[in-house]
């Protein structure tokens, strides 16, 4: 059993990082350490453990095998290097640090103790993600080209997010998460980067509107944008290859589920279900209701197969002969012999 000690009890401590601690088994959760009075009451309540105040309290006596760290941006690299020197195993939240020069003092840490250094990356087990990895290793869309990647809302930052001295400014944000997906799906180096970031609103500060372009060195194209002041809705993806193109609407619901604490397959937790008035492939779990990750449109002739066979049959015209009504023909033939009007 792994004894665990979590430092940071808001959004990302409390709704992520406590709750999948809570689902493995060979995990425990032990510590909690915040400088926040009520968050160590709230964490105490919630899992059983014992809080501090300071990182140092809890190396100290927390007896701890691995920390993880989810404390806004700026403090990473000091906490890391901290429980790394105490001889501790750690992951930290993304982003790892605000600067290379930061990264490679915490590599340094790693290296000089024996640890283990890692950096959570969980939407690379977003269902929208896993969809579009899914369709490109199968090979539905050919070989693709171009990859729009976006996740935009109408919404003021929150909390130190919305300080770019301790986040680092829209980059950092879902502009870390989207970045590390493009170097996941596209195989080789990156030639080129262009970026352009927009300071209006109540983004002034950190950026609210950035679209970056990113250039590999096979010919692939990839634009990433994301923003904070855009009031419309856009799909979460679009992927165009040789043979075909993906659609990809909603975010993955695990975010919302499991900042309720919900266990994966409870109730409540977008279970997956079937969804007849959508366009997917058999054993598609990304399928659901509600906005969350809706295959919208893979293949063309998969999409025009879907319409065909969910399409209401034409109701026949009046007074037509019908194939499957032999009295009905023969009686129409009858009257026109006679000179009725066609």
């Amino acid at each position: 059993m792994i004894r665990v000690g979590l430092v940071g009890y808001g959004f990302a401590g409390r709704g992520f990082h406590a709750y999948l601690i809570g689902l493995v088994p060979e995990l425990q959760l032990v510590a909690v350490a915040t400088r926040d009075a009520a968050r160590r009451a709230q964490a105490a309540a919630d899992h059983g453990v014992t809080t501090y105040d300071t990182l140092d309290d809890l190396l100290e006596r927390g007896a701890v095998d691995l920390v993880v760290i989810a404390t806004p941006h700026d403090t990473h690299r000091d906490l890391a290097c901290r429980a790394l020197d105490a001889g501790k195993h750690v992951v930290v939240d993304k982003v790892m640090c605000l600067t290379a020069a930061e990264a490679d003092e915490m590599i340094a840490a790693r290296d000089r103790n024996g640890t283990i250094l890692s950096v959570f990356q969980n939407r690379r087990w977003d269902g929208d993600y896993l969809t579009v990895h899914r369709a490109l290793n199968a090979g539905w869309l050919g070989d693709p080209f171009l990859f729009e990647s976006a996740v935009v809302n109408y919404r003021a930052p929150r909390g130190w997010r919305g300080d770019a001295a301790a986040g680092g400014g829209i980059l950092f944000d879902w502009g870390a998460h989207l970045i590390d997906q493009a170097l996941q799906l596209v195989p080789g180096p990156v030639a080129s980067v262009t970026c352009d970031i927009q300071y209006r609103g109540w983004g002034a500060a950190i950026g609210s509107y950035a679209r970056l372009l990113i250039r590999f060195t096979n010919g692939v194209l990839y634009t990433i944008e994301f923003g904070n002041l855009v009031r419309m809705e856009t799909p979460r993806w679009r992927v165009v290859g040789e043979r075909g193109a993906l659609v990809k609407t909603g975010l993955d619901p695990q975010e919302r589920d499991a900042g309720r604490g919900h266990r994966r397959g409870g109730r409540g937790t977008g279970r997956p279900r079937p969804n007849p008035h959508r366009t997917r492939w058999p054993g598609d779990h990304a399928d659901r209701r509600g906005g969350a990750g809706r295959l919208d449109r893979l293949l063309p002739q998969r999409r025009r197969r879907a319409r065909r066979d969910r399409a209401p049959r034409r109701p026949a015209r009046r007074g037509a002969a019908r194939a499957d009504d032999p009295g009905r023909r023969d009686g129409v033939r009858a009257a026109r012999r006679d000179g009725a009007p066609r």
